[in-house]
């Protein structure tokens, strides 16, 4: 009986196409989708918290 194979052991090609998006680089976005106006999100950024 041979051993099962690994998903990483198959031959489907597999490579990262996009790294993502950077810590906090998408903060205001979601933020703003939660409500928070521009004024208070510059609030937020001013204090070191966005």
């Amino acid at each position: 009986m041979s051993p099962r194979r690994r998903v990483a052991d198959t031959a489907l090609p597999s490579s990262v196409r996009w790294p993502g998006p950077k810590l906090g680089q998408r903060s205001g976005e979601v933020l703003a989708e939660i409500g928070i106006t521009d004024a208070e999100l510059t609030i937020l950024r001013e204090k070191g918290l966005a």
